[in-house]
């Protein structure tokens, strides 16, 4: 059964125990030293095994031991019994072609925990041929890319979710392009009713109504279209309905008591809405009229 800790690891799979000083009196005997490849291929963080045509298990390293563990008597039997508990030799394995072909193989071969698949494995099938050109030995070089995958499957999850993003950002953007053209439309049709049946009616009321009044209620359609029908510097939206109707009026002219009784309210109230829109604006010592003047 495969240690499946390879897969979560970056590092060291295992700390391998292998001499920390191999003594030798000649370079040929190095070179000729068993210890030496032992200690090389023990070394090596990737599994090492060699096969025999028929699958049999003649050499693995201390990485596959690693991998495998609990399965330490492993020469002399099939690979795909040892390492994937199958009865028969795995449909991609890259080992079979490279027997067939008498050629490197490479694949991407899956490997199982506890019955259940847990990870991947890029598995290198060489051949060693005889001198008539028959594969007598398949040495396999497996490498464990379980993390890369993992991160790979991460990293193509993200790109779709960003794509999704991008298309609800594309969409959102869509609705409120729509809403913007449908103001402005309203903007439009709100402004041309204003033009087309207030504006001659408070003309026709000229003739029989005060100019002053008849220019009070002018202010107040005003204010209730300007919203909709203009843009105003966003500090005047601190100001309330009331405030905004008392503004318009003082920007016209009117005195307190004016306003106060066109508004039908007191002069007391209308000074109490001057102190709170002087406040809300932020003034100090200018003159309240001249700033309506210039700004609203």
């Amino acid at each position: 059964m495969r240690n499946d800790k390879m897969a979560e690891s970056t590092g060291w799979v295992f700390k391998p125990d292998v001499p920390t000083a191999i003594s030798v009196d000649t370079e040929d005997e190095f070179l000729s030293n068993t210890e030496l490849y032992e200690a090389v291929l023990s070394s090596i963080q990737d599994g090492i095994s060699v096969l025999k045509p028929d699958f049999k298990i003649i050499y693995v390293n201390k990485s596959m031991l690693h991998w495998y563990p609990g399965e330490d008597n492993v020469l002399g039997q099939k690979c795909y019994e040892v390492f994937h508990g199958r009865t028969e030799p795995c449909v991609c394995c890259p080992t079979i072609r490279a027997v067939r072909t008498a050629a490197p193989q490479m694949d991407l071969v899956p490997y199982t925990t506890d019955g259940e698949d847990s990870g991947w494995q890029k598995l290198y099938a060489v051949p060693v041929l005889d001198k008539n050109g028959h594969v007598v030995l398949v040495i396999e070089y497996i490498r464990d890319i379980t993390f890369q995958k993992r991160v790979e499957t991460n990293m193509n999850e993200l790109a779709e979710l960003y794509e999704n993003l991008e298309a609800q950002n594309d969409m959102l953007m869509e609705i409120l392009n729509q809403r913007e053209r449908y103001k402005e439309d309203l903007e439009q049709t709100i402004t041309q009713n204003v033009e087309k049946y207030i504006r001659p009616s408070l003309n026709y009321l000229k003739k029989n109504v005060k100019e002053r009044d008849l220019n009070i209620v002018a202010g107040l359609i005003d204010e209730i279209v300007y919203p909709i029908t203009k843009k105003r510097p966003s500090v005047f939206d601190r100001l309330s309905p009331r405030e905004l109707q008392v503004c318009t009026m003082i920007k016209e002219g009117y005195t307190s008591k004016e306003i106060a009784d066109a508004l039908f309210i007191t002069k007391k109230t209308v000074d109490y809405h001057r102190s709170s829109i002087r406040k809300k604006l932020g003034l100090q010592n200018e003159n309240l009229r001249v700033y309506l003047e210039t700004h609203l």
